[in-house]
């Protein structure tokens, strides 16, 4: 059986029950990597070379010599593509599918029948009414002023004071923008082996986050980090930037000598062990570059030269990196952080060492 299903009913059976089904985005592996909705797992009908050929052939024949083109095309590999779809369903808790593609037109009807018969008469498979350019609209409502949430709380602190850290003590108010951005934040935030998502993908990662949030109980408390714009290769969107700039801010108070700490054993000895200290080097100096204009350029290569003197030791050992994390937060972060809290001014509901700042959010959050 082929049923439809709107975008608002698959955002909450996606939200509310992921496990029940399998959720089939059989757009070309290209138009997935540009713009995906999280739950969806990429399972294209036409590749990236077809779905181009038969473009092509609609742009100049018309839609039936189109159609027509894309059944030879697919010929060869439709076995193997309706075997994988099928093994996602069975490997789903009710044996169900929905898919989706760009208007919920032509490529998931056919993948449906497609589908629908090699699962036999128990097949139950659903394609979302509007495709994700549908999903990606009610997903976009979530940043409507009168959805989106004046009950925020932004962590705030120096770099290296541990504000990601202290999400957790948020529980599900808590929304991770790095962690949805693959990215520490800042020019020296690359995590290693994570590649960002599009921006198209962030962003929807982050509505899904907010529609999951209304969903489960209106008018939702929100707890997140302060951020820059961007984070990486990514943007916040702006009513989200703009509402962390106006809300009121819990500052977690650090000494200098802690957060360098912190952070030599992030940055220089743990990324060390996992990653390689040359690579990690590397990837430290390329960031130098990144912000030389702004750093200044005695500073930047003073920088880098302590980056080179760090690793030239024991990069293994915390001692190695302090003189260069050190440096970085006084000549570059510090400075940043105060021009920023002086210049927007917000209001500070509670200020204290991490592990206060704990206990606060966690009486502020009783669900975490």
């Amino acid at each position: 059986m082929i049923s439809d299903l709107s975008a608002q009913q698959v955002l909450e059976l996606l939200v509310q029950d992921p496990l029940s089904r399998a959720w089939l985005d059989v757009r070309s592996e290209g138009e997935a990597a540009t713009a995906a909705i999280p739950g969806f797992v990429n399972a294209p009908v036409l590749n990236n070379a077809e779905r181009h050929e038969v473009g092509t052939v609609y742009k100049h024949e018309g839609q039936e010599r189109a159609i027509s083109l894309g059944h030879r095309l697919v010929a060869p590999h439709k076995n193997s593509r309706v075997v994988a779809w099928v093994a996602s369903v069975r490997s789903s808790r009710e044996q169900r599918a929905v898919v989706a593609c760009w208007r919920g037109g032509l490529r998931s009807r056919t993948s449906a029948e497609w589908l629908a018969a090699a699962l036999g008469e128990d097949a139950r498979v659903e394609v979302v009414r509007g495709g994700y350019k549908a999903m990606r609209a009610l997903l976009l409502e979530e940043l409507d002023p009168g959805k989106f949430t004046d009950n925020i709380t932004v962590v705030a602190g120096p770099t290296g004071s541990g504000k990601t850290d202290l999400l957790r003590a948020a529980g599900s108010a808590a929304l991770d923008l790095e962690a949805m951005a693959a990215h520490r934040g800042s020019a020296f935030g690359r995590v290693f082996g994570a590649t960002q998502p599009a921006q198209a993908t962030f962003e929807n990662r982050l509505f899904k986050e907010l529609f999951a949030k209304r969903l489960r109980a209106p008018g939702y408390p929100l707890v997140l980090e302060d951020e820059s714009l961007p984070i990486g290769d990514v943007r916040v969107p702006k009513p989200v930037f703009e509402a962390i700039t106006r809300a009121p801010v819990v500052v977690v108070d650090m000494s200098l000598e802690e957060r360098t700490r912190r952070l030599a054993l992030q940055y220089g000895v743990e990324d060390s062990r996992t990653h390689g200290p040359e690579r990690v080097r590397d990837s430290l100096l390329r960031a130098v570059a990144r912000i030389s204009r702004r750093l200044g350029g005695l500073r930047a290569v003073k920088l880098s030269g302590l980056i080179e003197i760090g690793f030239a030791r024991d990069p293994f050992r915390l001692e190695s990196h302090l003189e260069w994390v050190n440096y970085l937060l006084v000549e570059h972060y510090d400075a940043y952080y105060r021009r920023s809290i002086e210049r927007l001014n917000r209001k500070v509901l509670f200020k204290g060492d991490i592990q206060e700042c704990e206990q606060w959010l966690r009486n502020k959050c009783p669900q975490a």
